[in-house]
């Protein structure tokens, strides 16, 4: 709801009296000689030189005042032709003209026109201008408008009131005296462009306009039942139902006055868009809405506008710095910033946000990264305003649009006479710019249990100082006490308790060459945001340069700190002499027995580390640019950095992602950003570090581009290889060409993937793994996060604690690690199988793994019976498996792979009939028919044969077997044996042959040999030795006496027992034995 209820009236219901009037006016005036012409008499036409016929593309060209003057008198008088060139007309009644006001036609300046400081009456009074009006880049001086008399609604301005109108590349300066607007009986619109712009039905557009002069904007008085809108542009810039106003790129320096609604740029913003504005002078509201850019919206957008004002005045509750007063929850706020030392009712403003009232404060070094930083870097601020160091931006003039109206090109200078204002004229510096601390007002003794905590960017600039001079120390506030500079404070422990914003301002490092920074810094999980250092130098420090949050830093320790670089980020410089940069220190180095601890630190931010200049060598990184032992110890371990690195040194140049140099260590690290070496001598570039210390382990580089010397550029360093354990992006371009590795010992470290790097860098070995986990967060998906350290043994072996969370960014892996690609086994459906292997480990690799670029692949394919392989073949989607794969090997690709075999149904033929050989032996002591030897046999026939036993062997008792497992008896009809049922190759076995033992003229040992029966019989079963000993055999003998033994061919002793009459039987594997009974050895075959 509105502070006051306004009437909305057209204008076209003017009073006739008020049209004469108007008229009487312009031929008066007109009829002396224009500001800069000769001769006398009033226009009654527009020469139009080299102009068109108002279409678009080809537009009426106004060049003189007389001819603007004309052109406001035929807008104003919605009854007269307007007459252009050589005997032209635009007939305002015509049906081309339908709503008047010359809408459809295009209008422009041909040159600068100067009005002379003569009163002006409005293009748009009496009746709206509903055109396309281009200053081309012109401007309209002198510009006075005094209608502080009216009695009805007044509109000042140059143009008075518009619609469905566009006015661009426009400037207009205003006289000394301005312009003054005010009435009894109405409402009062007064802009330094237009009193009143209105969308209504269609766009309402002004753009690439700007307001000048000695003169302001004022509304002298309004009717207490209507409303008063002043703004630098435009007083009131609304939307009817069906159309749209935008007011963009456009500033305002001169000082607005009104009385209910009042802004830099527009009083009144009603469902509009104001975009990309800045304005400068003093806005005074008497008691109503004031802003320094906008008065009052009411479901307006308000973005990216930047509020100089030094004061705004209005009513207490409805002043701010970019908007008095929003009624809507609707509009939206966001981008806009703000003088901080404006004056709003008299008061500084504290704070607020960019999406705020107020605005968020900005300042001198700071406004151009802030308001580039919210938009794309090819458009808005950009694209359409010409910023030059230490002044505010100028704008660019619209040279070409598409056919629905939106600009398309741009000019490459500011356009018109455009002034040159300083930007320190309106923008103060950051409060610690100028070292505004004399003292810290923490008392802190700088022990370690009590360390000296430092609260602001200006305390740090006081650290700074006094470090850079050998300077005491004052803590505890200005009346506190002093601390001895010993050495850069080499004994003494600094933290930070608050995020220090360092925006503003260039930053001086701290410690200088002579006087580094020698104590302890511990950032306690804290943020340096707004670093931003332009060292452009002809040398410095004696010849050597060191940039960064600290410049030199010995024999100190820095833990536990955050930096966020401005958008500029460090940019160096120098024309002699060695450059060392880093986003934390320049250099660390370590004295004889000393050592110096870089750890637990980040660098982030829009801007890089750049130098682009050095007479001597230069050295930067991310972190460090380099560090040097001097006979101590140099560490530097577990930081990560997200910047760009670049360097261009006369000498050599190291870049590197977190060191340009280093010695000693450098572990459990990573880097994204680009490095990049270039310029004279040797190009040295690496992810992690340019050049490597010894120990150079547990890194991982995921940079986008590495660009140096061949020979010296690698994905991890780019001299010396370090130690190894160091993985890199597969992504990663050294010198434009990607680059694949699998030894972590090398300058390019292996390759590592998003399935993979966690495991990659914890599976080194079980210190890594523990490194990694103790001193780091995993976030699922993300890249990993620093703890802190908050204590330490008295080895200096740290404990950690959890970073405060939402301060650290959360970066996604895949968007710097490409995922392995997937092997897919497309089993064909019947015929057989494909198998693949890894040929380098023969394990099987299954369907649906992700696997590792350029490994080879093993191919197998298992036929099923009746078919035939017929070849593999590879595809790159499911679908499509139809490429031949030659040979049975094929590197895994970097994309996804499917893989499958083919095989073809081959008819089997028909069966041939089967033979199997049966052999059958030859043995002492018998004939066999048929003869010994081997025999065909049809499958699954009987081979029958017949064993007759020599006289001599006659008293035998033979055992037939056979190598099925099998004992063959006589068949007791005809005494053959059968072997039935052939089906396969079958050995017969002859056993138990003994010649008969002899009855005359024998020397008998054995009191029972001339028994025959007495002897024992020894036969063999499946898988077990059978001995039957008769009765008589142990007769009248101790049994014990005669054990019997079985032995292996070997002679090994395989079984012993007592000899009992009768059956004994013993299990035993198949083989061959040796059976010892006494003085009876026999030889037996076990089979199973």
């Amino acid at each position: 709801m509105k502070m006051t209820n306004i009437m909305k009236a057209n204008i076209s219901t003017y009073p006739t009296a008020l049209r004469l009037l108007a008229t009487l006016f312009f031929f008066l005036l007109f009829t002396l000689p224009a500001a800069g012409e000769e001769g006398d008499g009033s226009k009654s036409t527009i020469e139009n030189k080299d102009g068109g016929d108002g279409t678009k593309g080809n537009p009426i060209l106004i060049a003189t005042a007389k001819e603007l003057a004309y052109f406001a008198q035929q807008v104003n008088d919605g009854g007269t032709n307007l007459s252009y060139g050589t005997n032209e007309e635009i007939d305002k009644s015509g049906e081309q003209n339908y709503k008047g006001g010359f809408s459809g036609y295009y209008f422009a300046l041909s040159d600068d026109i100067d009005l002379a400081g003569r009163e002006w009456t409005p293009i748009g009074t009496g009746n709206e201008f509903c055109g396309h009006f281009d200053g081309q880049g012109h401007v309209v001086k002198g510009l006075k408008v005094d209608m502080s008399n009216g009695s009805g609604h007044i509109y000042a301005g140059l143009f008075g009131c518009i619609y469905d109108g566009t006015i661009q590349n426009l400037g207009v300066e205003l006289s000394d005296d301005g312009i003054k607007a005010g009435s009894t009986g109405g409402v009062v619109y007064a802009g330094g462009i237009v009193g009143k712009i209105t969308g209504s039905g269609a766009a309402a557009t002004i753009r690439n306009c700007y307001v000048t002069g000695s003169g302001g904007v004022t509304i002298t008085e309004y009717s207490r039942g209507g409303s008063a809108y002043a703004g630098g542009i435009a007083g009131l810039a609304n939307k009817l139902s069906g159309g749209s106003v935008t007011l963009t790129h456009c500033y305002a320096t001169v000082a607005v006055a009104g009385l209910i609604y009042t802004g830099g740029i527009v009083g009144e913003l009603e469902d509009g868009t104001l975009s990309f504005t800045y304005a400068t002078g003093t806005v005074t509201g008497e008691n109503g809405s004031a802003g320094g850019i906008c008065g009052y919206s009411y479901e307006g957008s308000l973005t990216n506008n930047l509020a100089l004002n030094k004061k705004v005045s209005g009513y207490s509750s409805s002043s701010g710095r970019v908007l008095g007063w929003n009624s809507s929850s609707s509009t939206t706020l966001g981008s806009n910033y703000a003088n901080p030392d404006m004056l709003v009712n008299g008061q500084l403003t504290d704070g607020t946000a960019a999406d705020s009232n107020s605005g968020a404060a900005t300042y001198s070094d700071k406004f151009k990264d802030d308001l580039i930083g919210t938009t794309s870097p090819e458009t808005a601020w950009n694209t359409v305003w010409i910023w030059t160091d230490g002044q505010l931006p100028q704008l660019k003039m619209i040279t070409d649009e598409d056919e629905n109206g939106t600009p398309t090109g741009y000019s490459n200078n500011a356009f018109g006479s455009q002034p040159s204002i300083s930007v320190g004229d309106y923008l103060p510096h950051a409060p610690w710019a100028d070292c505004a601390a004399t003292s810290i007002a923490n008392s802190g003794d700088g022990t370690k249990g009590d360390p000296i905590l430092i609260a602001s960017g200006a305390e740090l600039a006081y650290l700074a100082q006094q470090v850079n001079n050998n300077g005491k120390l004052k803590v505890g506030g200005d009346s506190g006490s002093e601390i001895d500079n010993t050495n850069g404070f080499s004994d003494k422990y600094f933290a930070l308790s608050a995020t220090i914003d360092l925006a503003g301002g260039e930053w001086t490092p701290i410690g200088v060459q002579g006087c580094p920074f020698s104590g302890h810094f511990d950032g306690k999980g804290h943020t340096v945001s707004g670093l931003k250092q332009a060292i452009n130098t002809e040398g410095s420090f004696d010849g050597w340069t060191f940039v960064g949050l600290f410049g030199y830093v010995e024999d100190g320790t820095l833990q536990n700190l955050g930096v966020e670089l401005a958008d500029a980020g460090i940019v160096v410089s120098v024309n002699q002499g060695y450059v060392l940069a880093g986003g934390i220190a320049g250099r660390i180095a370590a004295s004889d027995g000393k050592t110096v601890i870089l750890r637990n630190c980040y660098v982030i931010g829009k801007g890089g580390v750049r130098v682009i200049g050095a007479g001597g060598n230069a050295y930067a990184g991310g972190i460090i640019g380099n560090a040097i032992n001097y006979g101590g110890i140099v560490w530097i371990t577990h930081c990560y950095t997200l910047v760009d690195v670049e360097v261009t040194g006369t000498g050599d140049s190291y870049a590197g992602g977190i060191a340009g140099n280093a010695v000693e260590e450098l572990s459990y690290t990573y880097a994204t950003g680009k490095v990049e070496a270039k310029g004279g001598g040797y190009l040295i570039a690496g992810g992690i570090c340019g050049s490597s210390p010894s120990n150079l382990s547990n890194n991982l580089a995921l940079n986008g581009e590495i660009i140096g010397s061949g020979i010296y550029s690698g994905r991890v360093s780019g001299l010396g290889s370090g130690s190894g354990s160091n993985y890199a992006s597969t992504q990663t371009k050294v010198n434009g060409s990607p680059v694949h590795n699998n030894n972590p010992s090398y300058t390019n470290g292996a390759d590592t993937w998003l399935d993979t790097f966690e495991n990659d860098l914890k599976g080194v070995s079980d210190e890594a793994k523990a490194a990694w986990n103790a001193a780091w967060t995993w976030p699922d998906g993300k890249l990993p996060q620093l703890k802190m350290v908050t204590d330490e043994d008295t080895d200096g072996n740290p404990t950690y604690g959890d970073w405060t969370p939402g301060i650290q960014p959360l970066i996604d892996a895949a968007g710097l690690l490409p995922a392995r690609p997937k092997l897919y086994i497309v089993q064909p459906a019947k015929g057989g199988k494909l198998q693949v292997f890894d040929e380098a480990t023969g394990l099987d690799i299954l369907d649906g793994y992700a696997v590792t670029p350029g490994i080879p692949l093993s191919l197998g394919a298992a036929a099923a019976n009746n078919y035939r392989f017929d070849g593999f073949f590879s595809g790159t989607t499911a679908d499509d498996v139809t490429t031949p794969v030659s040979g049975t090997t094929i590197p895994m690709p970097a994309a996804d792979l499917w893989l499958s075999a083919r095989f073809t149904y081959v008819a089997p033929p028909p069966p041939p009939t089967v033979y199997h050989t049966v052999t059958l032996p030859a043995v002492e002591g018998a004939v066999t028919n048929p003869r010994p030897g081997s025999y065909t046999i049809e499958a699954g026939r009987t081979f029958r044969f017949y064993l007759t036993l020599d006289t001599a062997y006659s008293e035998s008792q033979p055992v037939v077997t056979t190598d099925r497992g099998e004992t063959l008896t006589a068949r007791s009809s005809d005494g053959a044996y059968l072997l039935k049922n052939v089906l396969g190759d079958v050995e017969i076995y002859i056993d138990g042959l003994y010649p008969n033992l002899p009855v005359a003229n024998e020397s008998i040992t054995d009191p029972h040999a001339a028994d025959r029966s007495a002897l024992p019989r020894i036969w063999t079963e499946p898988s077990a030795l059978c001995i039957l000993l008769p009765d008589g055999f142990l007769a009248g003998v101790n049994a014990s006496a005669i054990p019997i033994r079985i032995l292996s061919l070997d002679g090994r002793l395989v079984d012993i027992f007592k000899a009992a009459p009768g059956l004994n039987r013993r299990q035993l594997p198949t083989g061959v034995y040796i059976v010892w009974i006494g003085d009876i050895v026999r030889k037996v075959v076990v089979r199973n």
